[in-house]
């Protein structure tokens, strides 16, 4: 019939007037986009950060108050990004892993949706992309601006963006390794965690903010409701509410944040027509119970 087709994300794009950071990827989005919004208010002083998108606030109802130096930090789901016609000036794969494939169909269809969150950026645009995520790396020949990138390990010579070295997360940046917090700065639990505070540390450094305030914004960070929330120790033992794993390997990670430790596995949900094998696997051996 000829009528627009949209949703809140691109109206918020076409109108607010301050530049955006989007962050997308299969997992790890809320906690990084929340660390994001943390390291804005300590470290980016000249104007206010807005945080919204699919971590549970659009922003439409406050756009009149966004100022232009203000900056916009969005979480963006594939559901968001398949509708998009514009990108964020920043933008940031975390991971592609499958998910949503009951929706998407297909991991091709899947990976395309979240490529809209750098198909059109412009040459003075910024992405990040994770450089041991083979879904995220694969994004690489799609980046027409500047590429940042984060990772446990070193990247190739020249390239800027957060890693670790020797117990430490530090940024490369203009061929020199500036070192940023310790390791045992970070609160949350697991390798995942690790790397969501990497991929939060080199958005802002693409963002240009002051990074001091980094190890403590760490130190004070416990995490994000529903994401191995620790509900409560009874007896000796802990209760972790995990109920955003939503996908195997978002599963996976949590069952690896436990390494020593054989847990009681409690599942559920809907099948999103997901591969489970490595999940069954990891569960056999590490679950005393599921």
């Amino acid at each position: 019939q000829g009528i627009p087709f949209t949703n809140d994300t691109q109206l918020l794009l076409d109108e607010v007037c301050c530049p955006v950071i989007g962050i997308t990827g299969s997992a790890g989005k809320t906690t990084t986009t929340t660390l994001v919004g943390l390291l804005a208010q300590a470290g980016y002083q000249a104007g206010h950060s807005w945080v919204g998108g699919n971590i549970g606030n659009p922003l439409l109802n406050t756009l009149g108050q966004i100022q232009p130096i203000d900056r916009v930090i969005l979480e963006l789901s594939s559901f968001q990004l398949e509708l998009l016609h514009r990108s964020p000036q920043i933008a940031a794969v975390l991971n592609i892993t499958p998910n949503h494939l009951d929706r998407h169909g297909t991991m091709v269809d899947y990976t395309s949706a979240k490529n809209r969150i750098l198909h059109f950026q412009q040459p003075n645009d910024q992405a990040i992309l994770n450089w041991e995520d083979p879904g995220s790396r694969a994004l690489q020949p799609n980046v027409r601006c500047k590429l940042w990138w984060f990772g446990w390990h070193d990247f190739p010579a020249g390239a800027e963006g957060c890693t670790v070295r020797a117990g430490q997360i530090g940024l490369w940046e203009s061929g020199a390794w500036l070192p940023l917090c310790d390791l045992n700065d970070i609160q949350l639990r697991g390798d995942h965690n690790v790397r969501n505070v990497l991929a939060a540390a080199t958005i802002a450094a693409a963002a240009g903010w002051d990074l001091r305030p980094l190890p403590t914004v760490l130190r004070e960070f416990n995490g994000v409701a529903h994401r191995l929330e620790l509900v409560r120790e009874r007896k000796g033992v802990r209760w972790y509410n995990d109920s955003i794993a939503t996908a195997p390997e978002r599963t996976l990670a949590a069952l690896r944040a436990f390494p020593n430790e054989k847990c009681v596995l409690l599942l559920g949900g809907r099948d999103k027509k997901l591969p489970w094998t490595e999940l069954a696997q990891v569960a056999q051996q590490q679950a005393r119970t599921v």
